[in-house]
């Protein structure tokens, strides 16, 4: 896809062999939002054909989390670990109410991508 994107955008139609490309992300997050001006469905990029042909590189040290009962919780969550019923209800104890103004303005923000 990304050749197909860069092709277009630079006219030529060539498999880009000497572009390099840096693209960071962190796959635990929210899926992609679609972008339907582009006819993007919003997939993962990791569904791509492309996806196994690419070095990746995975970050082991979380530095911006000090809690580290948090940061063993959210390694079992995002990895499908099994979750025992001490880490279900240190989950549940998370949950509360969120303010309805920050929803609309969320579901703003992801309508004008």
């Amino acid at each position: 896809m990304t050749n197909a994107l860069f092709g277009a955008a630079l006219g030529i139609s060539i498999y880009f062999t000497t572009l390099r490309l840096i693209v960071c992300g962190d796959f635990y997050q929210l899926p992609p939002v679609p972008n339907r001006r582009y006819y993007d469905k919003g997939d993962f990029c990791f569904y791509s054909k492309h996806f196994p042909k690419l070095h990746r590189v995975t970050l082991l040290e979380v530095v911006r989390q000090n809690d580290q009962v948090f940061v063993e919780i959210i390694h079992k969550v995002a990895l499908g670990g099994e979750i025992d019923m001490e880490t279900s209800k240190f989950i549940k104890a998370l949950d509360r109410p969120l303010n309805t103004l920050r929803k609309a303005q969320n579901y703003m923000q992801q309508m004008t991508l």
